[in-house]
């Protein structure tokens, strides 16, 4: 039998929406990198744990990052690219015909654009978490180990009170950044400002964040419970015969 979504064991990393269609790119409870459209799986790879981290749909071209035995490995409708070098692929954003992958080597973060890999500002880095190219700019989440940081067209600057970033999403002349903070708080950073969405008197943690209009929407996790905040007000979501850990990891809103 087919694995689906609601599977004990799988595992959902990141959503898109395109049109009618909503794709949903993660793996099976078997360990298989797998892409859901509409809910019906195409699995990528079956070659030992593979995973698929990150879904982008441009056009009529659907772009996946993930990690195979292979290393980091970029998916094409379907077609598979190993990234020179890479480990792990985390994130990919398309802009226009650029092509950008976010992740990381066994020494440290990289970024890709169009299969080309730029090591020189990142490597000091243990891994790139999220990538979003908005106009002349390119935005990188980044995580040291016990630093959040924004790298930004080769510069990198610390989130306050941050201990990982996950994810970056620009809206205007906005930009916002979803992660950890070191009290493990979930945060949200708005143009380097940080908000704890709650507290620190909880566990919790934020994964992904989108924006659309004027609200600000964030997934995440808090005491062990999938959580959705919009405009800092939190939402649990609970999943049916699940009492055990849950994460919402990716959001995406449309209208």
């Amino acid at each position: 039998m087919a694995d689906t979504l609601a599977n004990i064991g799988s595992v959902a990393n990141s959503v898109f929406v395109s049109g009618s269609n909503v794709y949903v790119a993660g793996a099976t409870s078997s360990g298989a990198a797998t892409l859901w459209k509409n809910g019906v799986a195409d699995t990528l790879t079956n070659n030992g744990y593979t995973v698929a981290s990150s879904v982008f749909v441009s056009g009529s071209n659907i772009y996946v990052a993930g990690t195979t035995n292979s290393g980091a490995t970029l998916w094409v409708n379907g077609v598979a690219t190993s990234l020179t070098g890479g480990a792990n692929a985390n994130s990919v954003f398309v802009s226009g015909s650029d092509v950008y992958v976010a992740g990381n080597t066994i020494s440290g973060a990289i970024i890709w654009k169009n299969g080309v890999a730029d090591t020189n500002t990142l490597a000091i880095y243990l891994s790139a978490t999220s990538v979003y190219d908005s106009g002349s700019n390119v935005y990188v989440t980044l995580f040291t180990g016990d630093n959040a940081l924004l790298w930004v067209n080769g510069a990198a600057t610390y989130l306050p009170g941050g201990y990982d970033a996950s994810s970056v999403f620009v809206s205007g002349s906005n930009v916002y950044v979803a992660g950890t903070g070191s009290t493990s708080a979930a945060i949200l950073w708005k143009n380097g400002a940080a908000t704890s969405l709650t507290g620190t008197s909880v566990s919790a943690s934020a994964s992904s964040v989108f924006v659309s209009g004027s609200d600000v929407y964030v997934a995440g996790t808090t005491t062990g419970l999938a959580t959705i905040w919009v405009n800092g007000v939190a939402t649990s979501l609970v999943l049916a015969n699940n009492g055990g850990y849950t994460v919402a990891n990716s959001v995406f809103v449309t209208h």
